[in-house]
């Protein structure tokens, strides 16, 4: 197994390896702490985020079905039922708030897009938009789903398209390599006064709930939880920082890390339903998940960090 001396996100080598997680059958990894920047991560697969695109049975299968059924709002036309469907993620609604009070007409880039799901809003509302993201199944999709309004990381009009007015992005900031590098990139391709907004895991939520790692969201596809100073000290110098942590109220015995310990747990990228492990799992999922909510409503309760509450967003200077 990979051993990791140096941190992923600042490249300091004041690194402590917390403990080895085994989120699948066929899949295991170390999870590290960073003692300067105080974020945890974990080594990191570019291959993997293409092959979670194409199994029916990883996450990602649940984007496509979430895309079709916004697109059949798309196709009606109706923007106040598509922004109500996206509204029932705390994240969407950031994002759409973030571009309504930006105004109208302005020239967006979305990275991480997947299969247009958040992009089709920007794209009914009237704005230039384009969707990015480094797969191109997701890409494929996007297009058949909402039009020709998605590209490839690497496509030439990424740039040409440039500068804008808005680059956003949500759940996307945990799975990139360079997380620094990755924000002043695109800090570069905005206008003066051009708006970068953000989600990201929060670190604060294991401190609060005791865990090695969110449970919702595992790696090989999440691999860096942030904490909230790193975005202030890194970025003060070239944008208006703004940072809005989203606390949520969770039971004082977190019963959803029950996953990360006990959970049988299927195949990574098994593609048969059947496999006794999936079966399995996903019964233990769905039983932990009904607790979970009737802890929320019968139990005590403590105010914690969301597990992805993080809301950043960095006004260029």
């Amino acid at each position: 197994m990979e051993k990791i001396e140096h941190c992923n996100v600042c490249a300091s080598g004041r690194v402590v390896h917390l403990g080895i997680i085994k989120p699948y059958l066929d899949f295991q990894t170390s999870i590290y702490e960073c003692q300067d920047c105080n974020c945890r991560f974990a080594p990191r697969d570019e291959s993997v985020y293409e092959l979670l695109h194409n199994s029916s049975t990883s996450s990602y299968a649940g984007h496509k079905k979430y895309a079709e059924r916004l697109q059949r709002i798309f196709n009606d036309g109706n923007l106040d039922a598509l922004k109500s469907l996206l509204f029932q993620t705390d994240k969407n609604r950031f994002i759409v708030d973030t571009i309504e009070a930006l105004g109208n007409s302005l020239n967006i880039l979305e990275l991480g897009c997947s299969c247009g799901q958040l992009t089709s809003y920007s794209i009914k509302a009237g704005h230039n938009v384009l969707g990015i993201d480094v797969s191109q199944s997701a890409i494929d999709s996007a297009r058949r789903l909402f039009g020709d309004h998605f590209a490839t990381i690497d496509e030439p009009r990424v740039q040409s398209q440039s500068p804008y007015d808005l680059i956003y992005h949500v759940g996307t900031i945990g799975c990139v390599e360079d997380p620094i590098g990755f924000t002043q990139h695109y800090l570069k391709l905005l206008k003066p006064g051009g708006t970068l907004a953000f989600n990201c895991p929060n670190v604060a939520y294991c401190h609060n709930m005791d865990s090695i790692w969110v449970p919702s969201c595992l790696p090989p596809d999440l691999v860096t939880l942030f904490s909230k100073k790193l975005w202030e000290e890194q970025f003060a110098d070239q944008a208006e920082v703004s940072i809005y942590e989203i606390t949520e109220k969770r039971p004082k015995v977190d019963l959803s890390s029950l996953r990360l310990k006990f959970a049988p747990k299927g195949y990574l990228f098994e593609e048969s339903h059947k496999n006794a492990g999936a079966v399995v799992g996903r019964a233990f999922n769905k039983i932990v998940s009904m607790l979970t909510k009737s802890a929320k409503i019968f139990g005590s309760r403590d105010v914690v960090s969301s597990e992805f509450g993080l809301h950043v967003v960095l006004r260029k200077k």
